[in-house]
């Protein structure tokens, strides 16, 4: 009997000793998982810290190469801006680099690069646009080039070269807040409740010196009736520089004229009116909703306006040439 029960005690000790093992071996590989799993956290923090890094360069050029280290979440990251030593006002590489919790005590660092280009202001075709062109009829004229992204389903007056290219959607942005400046200092802002009497009935602001009108308005543009003439370098824009999404229409009806390049994000409509109808002489350029042009409507391309606007010395807003993960 006192052989069983030392048995039975032995046994009992053992698979103690056994349950003890293997708890130790959960506990282990519970706390060994739980690190695992706050490495892969981490790492991923980091690298969204590091397109943090970037998203901040990208919004401060071309105007601003400054860098540094920033504090953001649940970590740190460093900025670095290098201007191309050819192109240093057009091309940037920029570095970002995150840590988790912190630079100086980083458990996990994540590194991204990407080069940026910003192109000079191409204004070489009658219409430019990120959509399609829907013409109706054929009392229309088109005397110059049409780049576009999207499809043309009607191009028997058209004079130019037809290119497309579905790359250009989205169109291309600019410096929106020195445009509003230019347009500020020569009495050229609009908001909304602005008649067509308000806006210059000329291209040049000053023409001995070729400085053409920058016409900022802050709403959808629409003019109907006898519009007359209108001109300058006219951007529909709304609020795009507190909303950047913002696609604002130009619809025009009616009989008139505009003098130069207008440049609208969202839809480009124009209604032309009877014998006299509507022409631009300058240039149309619009976001994806693309181009709609009705009835009597004539467009003719003109390289004075497109150069005097050149000569602003604008570029489009930096894009990235690549995007890479250093390791």
């Amino acid at each position: 009997m006192n052989g069983k029960r030392g048995f039975v005690l032995i046994s009992a000790y053992l698979v103690i000793a056994v349950l003890a093992v293997l708890m130790t071996a959960l506990i282990l590989f519970l706390i060994t998982e739980s690190r695992s799993v706050q490495r892969q956290v981490e790492s991923v923090q980091a690298f969204y810290l590091a397109e943090a890094a970037l998203d901040r360069g990208i919004s401060q050029l071309p105007g601003n190469t400054t860098g540094g280290l920033f504090s953001l979440g649940a970590g740190e990251y460093d900025l670095t801006i290098t201007p191309d030593a050819r192109m240093p006002k057009s091309k940037w590489r920029i570095r970002g680099t995150g840590y988790v919790p912190s630079e100086a005590e980083a458990r996990s660092t994540r590194a991204v690069e990407a080069v940026l280009i910003s192109q000079p202001l191409n204004l070489n075709q009658a219409i430019y646009t990120a959509g399609d062109v829907d013409i109706n009829g054929s009392a229309y004229s088109i005397e110059g080039d049409v780049y576009l992204a999207g499809s043309i389903d009607n191009t028997d007056n058209i004079s130019g070269l037809i290119n497309v290219d579905p790359s250009i959607n989205p169109l291309f942005t600019l410096d929106f807040g020195l445009l509003r400046q230019m347009a500020v200092e020569q009495g050229n802002l609009f908001t909304a409740g602005f008649s067509v009497d308000d806006l210059p009935d000329d291209f040049w602001y000053d023409e001995e010196s070729k400085i053409p009108n920058v016409v900022y308005i802050e709403s959808d543009l629409t003019l109907n009736g006898n519009i007359g003439q209108i001109g300058g370098f006219i951007l529909v824009l709304g609020d795009v520089i507190t909303n950047p999404g913002a696609e604002m229409d130009t619809t025009i009806n009616g009989k008139g004229e505009i003098e130069g390049f207008i440049y609208t994000r969202g839809l480009f409509r124009v209604n032309g009116g009877g014998s006299e109808g509507f022409s631009v002489e300058g240039g149309i350029i619009s976001g994806s909703d693309g181009i709609a042009i009705n009835g009597n409507v004539d467009i003719a391309y003109e390289w004075e306006y497109a150069n005097a606007i050149r000569d602003l010395g604008l570029t489009t807003t930096p894009h990235a040439a690549y995007w890479q993960e250093i390791r």
